[in-house]
């Protein structure tokens, strides 16, 4: 978790500081800020709070895996069918 809380911390840092280059352009800033804020949060609660993140994350992956799963399997029935294989794996193993 300690490695996840440095990755969101750079992250957030460098939107920040995207978004101030982006207000200086004059173009559109307020989502990337909105972004380096969330992400520096998310940091320092990943930091704090190592469990529940774990925890946290555990499940936010298995809701990944299953919804990537059958996006790949509604898109199989168009496409191939080794597709299909992998989408069908994508939701069966994370059940």
């Amino acid at each position: 978790m300690l490695v996840f809380s440095a990755y969101a911390f750079v992250d957030g840092t460098f939107a920040i500081v995207a978004s101030v280059r982006a207000a200086r352009r004059h173009e559109r800033w307020g989502f990337l800020l909105l972004e380096g804020i969330v992400n520096i949060i998310a940091a320092a609660l990943a930091f704090l709070w190592p469990a529940v993140t774990v925890v946290s994350f555990v499940f936010l992956m298995g809701t990944w895996a299953i919804l990537s799963g059958g996006l790949i399997l509604s898109a199989a029935m168009r496409l191939s069918g080794i597709t299909a294989v992998g989408g069908l794996c994508s939701v069966v193993l994370h059940q």
